[in-house]
């Protein structure tokens, strides 16, 4: 079977907006013609890509835009809507327009405008102006004009003019379509009443269609008649089984010949027309001897040979070790477009030759078989790679499960009461990251490996255990690329530890929370603590009634104690109490002190139902509270303070007032004197 061994293949920055065809320039060399106003010469010789350093000028809309280095500009913004293309000539854009049936050019009136393979053509009745690569031929016109990749014919009455694709200019004694010269056939062309003639050979056959001529098959003639492939030889004529859409999807060598579809499909023969190979993507192609060029629609270009039992890879190492994973020499054209079904490529380096080493870690670290896909845009292969590999490697060492009794918990994770402890020794051959996960007693614990592949780790994972055994089972799994690559399972004993083996006490803690007083003897070991608690009551006063203003001491802390009640909490280390605080409102609201002749008039407000009594010198009284109370006392000049006490919730207030009795006394005896003289006056007395 023969393979294509690519020669080239590169991307190229083609505009978006542009369609380009394979042709040949001056010196036989692959070169592209696109639909743009202007482009820059792009060919391919010695296996390179030679693109000169010209700008880009295509028609978008109405305008002419240039792109060049990534910058892109409006040369011409034309605002009619007539305009329909633009033509590049002596280092000016000219615009094309269509109007009243006509083609308007450079000032000029023309009956048809054509554009083909670059090539854009004026015509009316006296003249044909051809415009191609910024050249301008100019030439009488004929009754007819033909058209194909590499001729232009126009014919008159008694000749044909053939302006092929160089710009050369001849004339032959014939009338009708030129189609091309062969060393055995001479001229070849085309009579308008449908008949194919040769110079040497006379008539050929006959094409009432669009007629092309493909090239020599064979000693005979290849063309395309309408859409049918068909093969001159010996006088006789073979319509080969192959629809063909334009002269563009064919192309024809001593060697090859190749076949392009409507979806890219290219398929290449040999001169016996055996399919010898198929290639996607391509827009446009040729072929020559030895090569077939191919491009892509998003300017990829491509150049290959095709060679009988040829290997696009080499085998450099095949087995996937602690040191070295699988590797493979991939030639140019085979690497960019890599697929592996049961493995992954690790790494890419480029070698001499535009060749890749790739390498590649199977998914099963065993014997076994690589599946891969190698190609590009344009072609693929796949082939089966035998591989074998060092498989993983897990110990576990002095592995040992410590479980708690008695209520022992662990001593970082209080609700666990196990753990499991050892050496996880691993070597798994893998250059790229690696997990390791130990499952036991519905445990999942993960151990993530990035750089260091073969050592060892030291494992501590907590655990609950609820029935006793002497030997647990662990399962670990070594994951690669989230693979499930390995799994080995290990039997661990189980050791009981109790409150009373080999523990210290390490800690007393006393603590009281409201009636409660509890001891807390805490014991531990390396991995697990114990905890003795003792319980005992511890009462206490938690109501305190007080009165309103008075500050009291709570457990060291100062209250002052407002009216009604509060809760209260005292809190320190180890140390919770909650008290009711009630306080008491002074009973004695208000008292008033009023003066009526020679006695004082007490008005007292105390709360009612309060016993109090009040003293004043030599005068007491005593009584409860109907809200109000008037008690009345005679005036001593000798006493000038009242005291009154009230008694309430089992407390007693006491109130004092000071007044100046004797300054009273004295008004109060002026007082009567004035008045018992009024009397005498009466009585004529002065």
């Amino acid at each position: 079977m023969k393979l294509p061994k690519f020669t080239l293949i590169q991307k190229i920055d083609l505009p978006g907006d542009v369609n380009c065809n394979f042709d040949y320039d001056s010196k036989g060399n692959p070169e592209l013609l696109c639909d743009a106003i202007k482009q820059p010469t792009i060919n391919i010789e010695n296996n390179q890509i030679n693109q000169s350093d010209d700008e880009w000028i295509i028609k978008r809309g109405n305008k002419a835009i240039s792109l060049y280095k990534g910058n892109e500009n409006v040369v011409i913004d034309e605002s009619s809507n007539n305009v329909i293309d633009y033509v590049f000539f002596d280092n000016k854009i000219y615009p094309i327009y269509f109007k009243n049936g006509k083609y308007i050019f450079n000032g000029n009136e023309y009956e048809k405008y054509i554009f083909y393979n670059a090539r854009k053509i004026f015509l009316n009745k006296d003249k044909v102006e051809i415009y191609y690569k910024g050249n301008r031929i100019e030439i009488e016109n004929g009754r007819k004009l033909y058209l194909s990749k590499n001729y232009i014919s126009i014919v008159r009455d008694n000749l044909t003019v053939i302006i092929d694709k160089f710009s050369n200019i001849n004339k032959l004694n014939i009338t009708g379509k030129y189609l091309g010269y062969n060393e055995i056939y001479g001229d070849i062309f085309w009579e308008e009443k449908g008949i194919i003639k040769s110079a040497r050979k006379g008539t050929l056959g006959i094409c009432v269609d669009e007629v092309h001529l493909i090239g020599e098959f064979q000693g005979g003639l290849l063309i395309i008649c309408g859409d049918k492939l068909k093969y001159y030889y010996n006088y006789g004529w073979r319509e080969l089984n192959y629809y063909v859409e334009s002269e563009f999807f064919i192309a024809l060598s001593k060697s090859y010949i190749g076949l392009l579809d409507s979806n890219g499909k290219l398929a290449i023969y040999d001169n016996s027309f055996s399919k010898l190979i198929e290639f996607s993507n391509v827009s446009s192609f040729t072929v020559d001897n030895k090569k077939i060029y191919m491009m892509s629609k998003n300017g990829v270009i491509a150049s290959s040979l095709l060679l009988e039992n040829y290997k696009p890879f080499r085998v450099i190492n095949s087995h996937n070790s602690f040191q070295s994973p699988v590797t493979i020499n991939i030639d140019n054209g085979y690497w960019q477009d890599i697929h592996i079904e049961n493995g992954q490529i690790i790494n890419i380096k480029d070698e001499e030759g535009s060749s890749k080493l790739i390498y590649i870690e199977p998914y099963e670290f065993r014997k076994g078989n690589l599946n891969l896909h190698l190609g590009n845009l344009f072609f693929s292969t796949s082939l089966i790679l035998n591989y074998s590999s060092d498989e993983p490697h897990i110990e576990f060492v002095d592995g040992k499960i410590f479980l708690a009794t008695k209520g022992g918990k662990l001593i970082k994770y209080p609700d666990k009461n196990a753990i499991l402890v050892g050496v996880i020794r691993f070597a798994i051959p893998t250059k790229v990251e690696a997990n390791i996960s130990i499952n036991v007693a519905d445990v999942v614990y993960n151990i993530k490996l990035e750089d260091e592949k073969v050592g060892e780790k030291k494992v501590e994972i907590p655990l609950n255990l609820y029935q006793s055994m002497d030997k647990l089972p662990i399962k670990i799994n070594v994951y690669v690329w989230r693979k499930l690559i390995d799994s080995f399972e290990f039997l661990l004993p189980i050791v009981v530890i109790s409150d009373n083996d080999h523990n210290k006490l390490v800690e007393e803690v006393r603590i009281i929370d409201n009636s409660l007083y509890k001891r807390v003897l805490l014991k531990r070991n390396q991995f697990f603590e114990w905890e003795e608690i003792y319980v005992h009551p511890a009462d206490y006063k938690g109501v305190i009634v007080e009165k309103e203003g008075n500050v009291i001491d709570l457990d060291g802390s100062k209250i002052a104690v407002e009216k009604g009640y509060k809760i209260h909490k005292v809190q320190k280390n180890n140390y919770s109490r909650e008290y009711l605080i009630f306080g008491i409102e002074n009973p004695i609201e208000e008292i008033t002190l009023n003066y009526n002749k020679h006695s004082l008039l007490i008005h007292a407000q105390i709360k009612k139902g309060v016993p109090f009594e009040i003293i004043y010198g030599v005068h007491s009284y005593r009584g409860v509270s109907e809200g109000v109370s008037k008690i009345s006392f005679p005036i001593e000049p000798t006493y000038n303070c009242i005291k009154i006490r009230a008694y309430y919730w089992g407390f007693t207030w006491e109130k004092e007032y000071y007044f100046n009795s004797l300054h009273t006394s004295l008004i109060l005896g002026y007082r009567i004197s004035n008045h018992l003289k009024e009397i005498l006056r009466t009585f004529g007395i002065q």
